[in-house]
């Protein structure tokens, strides 16, 4: 295989996986997009050598340059769903937070060896 022959191969292995983290994000394989991450990351080494070594047409260069436009574009709707998936956990977190402390304190009630009585639960908003 030629040097310039080993690019055009290694960005389409580098396309791929982009396509297949993003796939792995949407249905939550947080751990399967982090191993192709890190395939990507051992590509663009591949492909900086590879690079290197090829004598590439300007004609080449202009498919490689808009194939990475394209595959930089997907990468940022990776990150911005990332971006939106974190908040989303975090208003999860402090949901679960605000639930904790309203059992913490019915549990308390409970735990006191007496009922409360109707005005408590409205204070606690359980009636």
């Amino acid at each position: 295989m030629t040097p310039a022959r080993r690019v055009f191969v290694l960005l389409g292995v580098y396309e791929d996986l982009t396509e297949r983290e993003s796939r792995a994000l949407r249905r939550g394989d947080v751990s399967f997009a982090i191993a192709l991450e890190n395939r990507k990351r051992r590509m663009v080494q591949a492909m900086a050598t590879a690079r290197r070594n090829a004598e590439l047409s300007q004609a080449d260069l202009s498919i490689i340059g808009e194939r990475v436009r394209i595959v930089e574009a997907r990468q940022r709707e990776n990150l911005e769903y990332l971006r939106q998936e974190m908040l989303r956990v975090r208003a999860d977190i402090a949901e679960l937070g605000r639930t904790t402390t309203r059992t913490r304190s019915v549990r308390r009630g409970y735990a006191s060896g007496s009922h409360p009585n109707a005005e408590k639960k409205l204070e606690l908003g359980c009636a």
